[in-house]
């Protein structure tokens, strides 16, 4: 990316993406290793697709090595400090030492041996190498920490990016909202399957808003006279896999984008749920759900009355 002049002179194209799209991954692949010296290890077999979609090892289960992994949902991504000096500390207690991933120092000497804790790109974490008499001790003292392991369904898929208060090029704010989306559903919403909600505060989808079960792009609208107020766009049915698909953006009249003002975006999402829950078929998923509706009708259900009124705090 840093050698490709043309993709770095304007916002619309600053991503890598830009170019591995360009010269094709294998290409891309080649450049690497020409930087690199080396040849990677090829797996040609890893570009088919998945058969499993958004599994991100929530909960526990089994490793090669006979230890256990520990998945642990993270609200939005967000942890305070506190939460990370507790987290440092039980992988202390409950992981089991190994080498370290990588190569070895400068010196070539032998890698350091480390409790091991992976981040996922649901923005998760994950004990890794935890003896198997342990995951009871280690997932009630996840909960005492407001980490809990068995959470709703909500809190394993929906992520957000940094918003407006990291990022200059987001034009509304995430963590928050993604928050306060959270809160209410998982109050309101009963639910026995993950739906993946991404909160994106700008079209750069770092939240990855077109691989999302349900995907929200901020913008600024009017809302009743009041201009600059806080929207999203609403994209659905985005999903991995055999069948991928990008979601789609709801519209009207064909191309009219429906906007939803960010304060209301929780009670939008609550509907758009509510519907798949009520005539989903046995084993039809969220996506797949969302793919075979009519536009007009998901254009509907997010559309709040005329009488919906914005918190004071908007």
């Amino acid at each position: 990316y840093r050698d490709q002049d043309s993709l770095r002179q304007g916002r619309l194209r600053a991503r890598l993406k830009f170019h591995i799209a360009e010269v094709g991954w294998k290409a891309f692949r080649d450049q690497l290793e020409s930087y690199l010296g080396y040849e990677l290890e090829h797996d040609d077999s890893i570009t088919a697709p998945l058969t499993v979609a958004n599994d991100d090892h929530i909960g526990s289960g089994p490793l090669k090595n006979g230890m256990m992994y520990v998945g642990v949902p993270i609200p939005r991504g967000r942890l305070s400090g506190d939460q990370m000096i507790a987290i440092a500390d039980l992988a202390d207690r409950y992981c089991a030492a190994g080498p370290v991933s990588g190569r070895p120092d400068r010196q070539n000497a032998a890698p350091a041996e480390a409790r091991q804790l992976n981040t996922t790109i649901k923005q998760n974490i994950l004990f890794v190498n935890v003896p198997p008499e342990q995951v009871g001790g280690l997932s009630k003292e996840l909960a005492d920490i407001g980490l809990p392991v068995d959470a709703h369904p909500l809190r394993r898929n929906l992520i957000s990016c940094t918003g407006i208060q990291f990022c200059n090029l987001a034009v509304v704010e995430t963590k928050e909202r993604a928050a306060r989306i959270l809160e209410y559903l998982e109050a309101s919403v009963p639910m026995d399957d993950p739906v993946f909600v991404s909160v994106t505060g700008c079209p750069n989808s770092c939240a990855q808003y077109q691989i999302a079960d349900i995907g929200l792009q901020g913008t600024l609208y009017t809302w009743k006279g009041q201009k600059g107020v806080e929207h999203y766009h609403v994209l659905v049915g985005g999903r991995q896999g055999v069948d991928a698909e990008f979601a789609r953006f709801i519209t009207r009249d064909g191309d009219k984008k429906v906007k939803v003002p960010a304060e209301l975006i929780h009670l939008a999402i609550e509907r758009l749920v509510r519907a798949f829950q009520s005539d989903r078929t046995s084993t039809e998923k969220f996506a797949d759900w969302a793919q075979r509706q009519e536009m007009t009708r998901l254009a509907d259900l997010i559309t709040l009355p005329e009488s919906a009124e914005l918190p004071a705090s908007a």
